[in-house]
């Protein structure tokens, strides 16, 4: 029951544009045994152009993806973090973003295929404990 009302809220949140739809490279004949990545809660990509990183509420995305790598064991580059305020709460929040370095690694094997596991970012203009955020990832359809 839970399941199938997060993918109802996801998929409306998807149709106002509240959360892109992850937008993304599958894995072709060019790439069969790539590392893959759940970009929207829902389905593993290859090199995806937007990525939720909160899967329960949606209130954290990354997009405009640049790669500088992608290997079976990491991917890097710079990306746009985008994250929910919540103010005055989460409903009616603002959005705000935010320019990083990006780390995809721990790759996990789901059925045939390795996925990455966690997100580490890096935001190079921030100091002390700010400056770097560890996400863990879904691995599996929710």
């Amino acid at each position: 029951m839970f399941k199938r009302l997060l993918v109802a809220v996801l998929l409306l949140l998807t149709a106002f544009g509240a959360v892109p739809v992850a937008n993304a490279v599958t894995v072709t004949a060019s790439h069969p045994h790539a590392t893959l990545v759940l970009a929207d809660c829902l389905h593993a990509r290859y090199k995806p152009h937007t990525l939720i990183v909160a899967c329960g509420d949606g209130n954290t995305v990354v997009k405009d993806f640049n790669y500088r790598t992608w290997t079976r064991d990491a991917a890097t580059g710079t990306a746009t973090l985008w994250f929910n305020k919540c103010d005055p709460d989460c409903a009616r929040g603002k959005w705000g973003h935010v320019r990083m370095v990006f780390r995809l690694d721990h790759p996990v094997r789901v059925g045939k295929h390795l996925r990455f596991s966690r997100l580490v970012t890096a935001y190079p203009h921030r100091t002390g404990s700010e400056r770097r955020q560890v996400y863990q990832l879904a691995t599996r359809r929710l």
